[in-house]
């Protein structure tokens, strides 16, 4: 086995990651019997990579100048909202976890249950709805029937009635209506963008939604259970609306944003990337097998379907999005609707099912070249781990060391 093995990384990486990298890749290499002449590589991120400074001059100032647990309390309403639109049951399930309030499990005879009342009156929420309640809500009476068919039917309604005590709570009916919102909401989210009812979009709407909602299910205006249900919930809110902020002014200089921001870089410049990378690699002995992760397969991937393309011997792509760029008319030298220019080949392609940045190239590409082949590795790690492991996996060198090309001429044996 004789030859180079020539690197290309992905998104964000920059020079600590690079070189860590290659360290893994000259282990792996010799912990496999990848007995080649050289391994070599780019550190193309640290030269021509996104720059970090003063990238938080772009935050609204709402956000950059306020403290981060001072943001988060203004944003705490649609923190609320941003976890009910993940789980519309949320709050349902914090007021359940209390267990049922004193007397009510009791099931005296007479006893009307708040579990049975609940779903009662969810059950009759289209019939308690006036026509303008959901007049420019974009709702209609049909999507509110099936929320409510579908939450009266669930353990947790009843588990929340029964630990408050009183179906007829206005707090607990307040909590229900944005339970049932929210699963109107929820249903439309997989919508078109720009296509969602108005009540998606305007936090008004949505609001005088819910209000209508809660006095349809308790028209009788009582005393409410209080601040305990409320507090809870406020408390599990700014704790994710810290959060949230924190990863949004964390991910501006770290790992996010680099690496979005490495990818919308290389749509616009990579003219001035790749003809560095085609003079490194007119410099290695052959045989030369171009390995690219990542965005660096796809350089590789758009560099060696050029019509001058570097002398390489065999391309290797690794958790790459080269096929589904491909499709989506983002690659430069390859679009779908030009038959013409064939991909290159051979090229090996390695994806691992649970990198959710790795597609499979042989479909795509297969009718247009000969030579083109996936092979699947499995980390055992989940996402987003799973689309750095490749290197720590020995099968990731012994599918290249199956494929590695012999002489200038190779091709896959």
């Amino acid at each position: 086995m004789a030859g180079t093995l020539f690197f290309v990384h992905g998104t964000g990486v920059r020079d600590e990651g690079y070189h860590k990298t290659m360290g893994l890749i000259h282990e792996g290499a010799r912990r496999n019997n990848l007995a080649i002449d050289s391994i070599r590589g780019t550190s193309w991120g640290q030269s021509h990579g996104v720059r970090l400074d003063h990238l938080a001059d772009a935050l609204p100032p709402e956000v950059s100048t306020k403290s981060v647990v001072d943001a988060a309390m203004d944003q705490l309403g649609i923190t609320i909202w941003t976890q009910l639109l993940e789980d519309p049951l949320f709050e349902l399930q914090v007021a359940a976890v209390r267990g049922p309030a004193r007397g009510i499990s009791s099931g005296l005879p007479g006893q009307k249950l708040p579990s049975h009342e609940a779903a009662a009156k969810v059950s009759g929420l289209p019939n308690a709805l006036q026509p303008s309640d959901l007049d420019g809500t974009g709702l209609d009476v049909a999507t509110v029937k099936r929320a409510a068919d579908y939450l009266a039917k669930l353990p947790v309604l009843g588990e929340a009635a029964a630990s408050i005590g009183d179906a007829s709570d206005p707090d607990f009916c307040t909590a229900v209506a944005r339970a049932v919102v929210a699963l109107m909401l929820y249903e439309r989210r997989t919508d078109q963008p720009g296509t969602a009812p108005a009540a998606a979009y305007e936090g008004g709407i949505r609001d005088r939604l819910v209000e209508s909602i809660s006095r349809a299910l308790s028209p009788v205006s009582t005393k409410g259970i209080g601040d305990w249900l409320k507090a809870k919930i406020t408390e599990m809110a700014k704790a994710r609306a810290t959060d949230l902020m924190r990863t949004r002014r964390m991910g501006l200089t770290g790992m996010s944003l680099p690496g979005v921001g490495d990818i919308l870089l290389y749509q616009r410049r990579g003219q001035d990337i790749l003809p560095s990378i085609a003079n490194e690699l007119a410099s290695c002995q052959r045989p030369v097998v171009a390995v690219g992760h990542s965005l660096g397969g796809i350089m590789l991937v758009d560099l060696l379907s050029q019509p001058q393309p570097p002398q390489v011997d065999l391309l290797v792509t690794v958790g790459s999005q080269a096929p589904l760029f491909f499709l989506i008319d983002a690659l430069g030298a390859l679009r779908p609707t030009d038959k013409s220019r064939a991909p290159f080949s051979p090229w090996l392609n390695i994806y691992d099912p649970s990198d959710f940045l790795s597609f499979c190239a042989e479909r795509v590409f297969g009718g247009q070249a000969a030579g083109i082949y996936d092979k699947k590795v499995q980390s055992g790690v989940p996402f987003p781990e799973s689309h750095s492991a490749y290197w720590h996996q020995d099968e990731v060198f012994r599918i290249m060391k199956q494929f590695w090309p012999h002489g200038t001429d190779a091709a896959h044996v």
